[in-house]
């Protein structure tokens, strides 16, 4: 004779976000991914998948951090376009909701919590959610100025060049965007007439 014991887990004792790296997704129109999925796992006390359904409620955090703009779970947001929480139900153990990006670059710290059984707010922080900027629309280029260069003699001088590049929202493109800089032909004013003596 067997027997077989089938022991259903049926409240909350902690909750995880399923991808610990950084998600990464571009902000719209970008031509690059701008939304991603994220799930949570609600574990009993033996760190089982709960069967129960649970209401789980997703929310951007903004305590001490600012939104990107546009920036959403599941295209919810208010009047003013701030993102709204999201209340959906566990199936399996597993809750989920969609992150969508908006016109701003940045980061998102994105909260799940559900009520257990016995009345405890079960809480998880995914801190890693990075919106990058769309591909370069913009370049200002700048120069030193004229008391800043350094002379390294015979009337030449070493001064910085940059550029500030955007993309077409004007956030910072990525870190590391190739910028070529050229010196196009200059005809020098000075000819040896006594003019310009």
């Amino acid at each position: 004779t067997q027997i077989i014991f089938t022991i259903g887990s049926d409240d909350v004792y902690s909750m995880d976000f399923t991808q610990e790296q950084a998600v990464s997704i571009n902000v719209v129109e970008s031509g690059g991914q701008s939304s991603a999925i994220l799930r949570v796992k609600l574990r009993d006390i033996n760190y089982n998948l709960v069967d129960s359904p649970y209401e789980v409620t997703f929310s951007i955090v903004d305590e001490n951090i600012t939104v990107p703009a546009g920036a959403n779970l599941n295209g919810e947001v208010d009047g003013n376009g701030k993102p709204l929480p999201v209340t959906v139900m566990s199936n399996g153990g597993e809750a989920q909701v969609s992150v969508n990006a908006g016109t701003e670059s940045g980061v998102l710290v994105i909260q799940a919590e559900c009520v257990n059984n016995s009345g405890n707010i079960i809480v998880t922080r995914k801190p890693n959610v990075l919106i990058h900027a769309g591909p370069p629309a913009h370049i200002a280029p700048f120069l030193e100025g004229f008391d800043q260069g350094l002379s390294v003699g015979a009337g030449f001088w070493k001064i910085q060049a940059g550029a500030i590049v955007r993309d077409k929202y004007n956030n910072p493109v990525t870190v590391n965007t190739p910028v070529w800089f050229s010196v196009e032909d200059v005809i020098d004013p000075f000819d040896g007439s006594p003019e310009d003596l």
